[in-house]
């Protein structure tokens, strides 16, 4: 098969309407039958805005028990522990970043009114996070890529670093749980090139 340039990839954000990061609190049972056109509305997803300049990381943990014969040969490895992540900043302090970041219980708001702006109050507590059904929207040039993830939990949250000289970043991991069929996450491309 001859190499192709339009199967190289850039993953940029696509956020011609909505952010790239979309979570709905409702956890979706069955695979949406179009990655590409969420019916964000029917799904009730919501938009987490601006990701910071690193971008989306996913990160890929296997590993395997060694099984030996008498003569400590190893004949078969076992799997013995599987997980799948996704790594993020946000880079906008709303109330859906926040949410993803303290946990959808601990963020209130309140809407502007003749005396005062929109208030946001996030407390840190010690508790589980929400698991939510995900959506990562991505394209270049004409091409797109969509993760979706069935069933995620943020179950870490990085520093946030209050500074003058730079915005101020919600950095979280999403762990991806398996969906009933043992899938903790799909990845999908169109190359954006039609057919005839």
């Amino acid at each position: 098969m001859a190499v192709n340039n339009k199967n190289v990839l850039a993953g940029r954000p696509d956020q011609s309407v909505t952010g790239a990061i979309l979570s709905t609190t409702t956890l979706v049972t069955e695979l949406p039958t179009d990655l590409f056109n969420l019916d964000l509305v029917t799904l009730k997803m919501t938009d987490s805005g601006y990701v910071g300049d690193a971008g989306l990381t996913l990160s890929v943990k296997r590993s395997t028990n060694d099984i030996k014969d008498w003569s400590q040969a190893i004949v078969k490895k076992i799997l013995s522990e599987f997980s799948g992540t996704l790594k993020w900043s946000h880079l906008e302090v709303s109330q859906d970043a926040m949410k993803n970041f303290f946990g959808d219980n601990n963020v209130t708001f309140e809407k502007n009114n003749a005396t005062h702006g929109n208030r946001l109050v996030a407390k840190l507590r010690a508790d589980e996070l929400p698991h939510k059904s995900w959506a990562f929207r991505m394209k270049d040039g004409d091409a797109k890529i969509v993760i979706w993830v069935p069933d995620g939990q943020v179950t870490e949250a990085d520093d946030i670093t209050f500074a003058a000289n730079d915005a101020i970043k919600l950095p979280v991991t999403l762990t991806c749980y398996p969906d009933k069929s043992g899938n903790s996450l799909y990845i999908a491309t169109d190359d954006g090139v039609l057919g005839q």
